[in-house]
């Protein structure tokens, strides 16, 4: 058995993770998805994989401890997909928000069962917009969040999780940007957005999957984020916050620029540094 099977879908939160995973959703499936069911690709904190001898799962526990069941976890998942996937080549699409770091002697990323990976970045400014919505907190809130290196999520939605690791947005960028991870590469939400065609064929290319421009931009057009948001405001989704009354999807651009004040923006692309210019995001100068 190749143990090396997973392909993680790698972002600080609300940087694009889902709408990647339902585009291969789609893109796997000729265009077919179910938001709340999901069929090529899971997250690495479900509760109910993260299992001590007992047979109970470790939300109870510090994240710390949490962890410690974490390789075996992913072990478990590998094996499971190995026997159920549909053909040999398919591949095991992860999401995951956790920093890429080793924690109390545990790695987060064993290279032992990483295939690839696929790490999303978006403008830090948007993500403080969007994050502060999802977590029903304050912008000046999300923003300490955000410059925090033992942060650690526990979305309160329908889904059972452990806590993610999710550490400050410098340093989980960093962890991914500076990686010695097996076969790992960046890609900006934003191109993704105002490129999609030639961005997501990338990705596919990273991936490794067969595609052709065609297949590609019916997938896409099946997961317009319009759609998406007319889906979950049928069906409800249930890995949208529950703190969050707007929905999951919101309308993908950049609103920085209305929402923020400047002394906000600002303090952002301080605890930012370097990567505002390594991404190419526009910086401002302080208020």
């Amino acid at each position: 058995m190749n143990y090396r099977q997973i392909t993680w879908i790698a972002s600080y939160p609300k940087s694009g993770n889902t709408w990647l995973r339902v585009f291969l959703e789609a893109f796997l499936r000729g265009g077919k998805y179910e938001l709340n069911n999901l069929l090529c690709s899971v997250a690495d904190d479900v509760a109910t994989r993260y299992q001590v001898g007992d047979g109970s799962d470790c939300r109870s526990f510090p994240v710390d401890i949490q962890h410690l069941a974490r390789p075996m976890s992913l072990l478990r998942l590998v094996r499971v997909f190995d026997e159920c996937k549909p053909h040999p080549d398919m591949p095991l699409f992860v999401k995951t928000h956790t920093a890429n770091l080793v924690a109390n002697g545990v790695t987060m990323f064993p290279e032992q069962l990483t295939k690839c990976t696929v790490h999303i970045v978006r403008d830090p400014r948007d993500v403080a917009v969007s994050f502060s919505k999802h977590l029903g907190v304050s912008i000046d809130k999300v923003i300490e969040y955000m410059d925090d290196k033992l942060r650690t999520l526990n979305n309160k939605t329908n889904a059972p999780k452990v806590d993610d690791w999710i550490s400050s947005w410098k340093f989980h960028t960093n962890s991914f940007v500076s990686s010695d991870m097996v076969r790992v590469k960046t890609f900006r939400y934003e191109d993704m957005l105002h490129d999609s065609l030639n961005t997501f064929s990338a990705i596919l290319d990273h991936v490794g999957l067969d595609y052709t421009k065609e297949l590609v931009q019916n997938a896409l057009d099946a997961v317009e984020l319009e759609k998406l948001r007319e889906k979950e405001k049928a069906t409800g989704f249930i890995e949208a916050s529950l703190k969050n009354k707007e929905g999951f999807f919101g309308k993908g651009g950049s609103t920085w620029n209305e929402v923020l004040t400047p002394a906000q923006a600002y303090r952002i692309e301080k605890m930012a540094g370097n990567f505002m210019k390594k991404f190419n995001y526009t910086q401002r100068k302080a208020a």
